[in-house]
């Protein structure tokens, strides 16, 4: 099967990282989902470990810290969301929420696993994202878009290049 599931992956994003043949067997072993703004699809400290790969659309990544929401990351298409709850067992380290319309391909952490372990070279591909993942609020290293998606969920997005804590900050 070699069909193209998406407009195309963000540069640098883990699908964008696979051969063709090897994006669709991945996506063909998952779930297909849609959800409007402002939906959470994952959520800090859930003890879940399916794994979500964004088809399409944007979500931001939040921490609570102190009390008040800080914006860690944006993800785009081609991005995989929930990888190390999948891979460590470990409660998820972030909220995910959506920012407009997002399609999803939901993965059981089983199904995640097998994949890498048959593909050696998408797992050396995750191993990287995973490092780049610490960058800071680009999605995996890359720097956010110059235009900004629409966006029905007020308050979704941010440019700014620093997590933003909701407290005025001096340049």
């Amino acid at each position: 099967m070699n069909r193209q599931f998406g407009p195309g992956w963000t540069p640098g994003s883990f699908l964008a990282s696979l051969p063709p043949d090897k994006c669709a067997e991945l996506l063909a072993s998952g779930v297909r989902r849609q959800f409007g703004a402002g939906r959470p699809l994952l959520r800090e400290g859930e003890l879940s470990t399916h794994v979500e790969v964004l088809i399409r659309g944007f979500v931001k990544v939040t921490n609570v810290l102190d009390g008040v929401e800080v914006l860690m990351a944006i993800r785009m298409p081609g991005d995989i969301l929930g990888e190390m709850a999948a891979l460590t067992g470990r409660p998820r380290m972030a909220t995910v929420t959506t920012c407009g319309r997002v399609t999803s391909c939901v993965l059981s952490k089983g199904e995640f696993r097998r994949f890498l372990r048959e593909n050696p070279a998408a797992a050396l591909n995750m191993a990287a994202a995973l490092g780049s993942g610490c960058a800071g609020p680009t999605s995996a290293g890359r720097t956010l878009p110059r235009t900004r998606p629409r966006c029905a969920s007020p308050g979704c997005w941010s440019r700014s290049p620093r997590p933003v804590a909701g407290r005025p900050t001096t340049d």
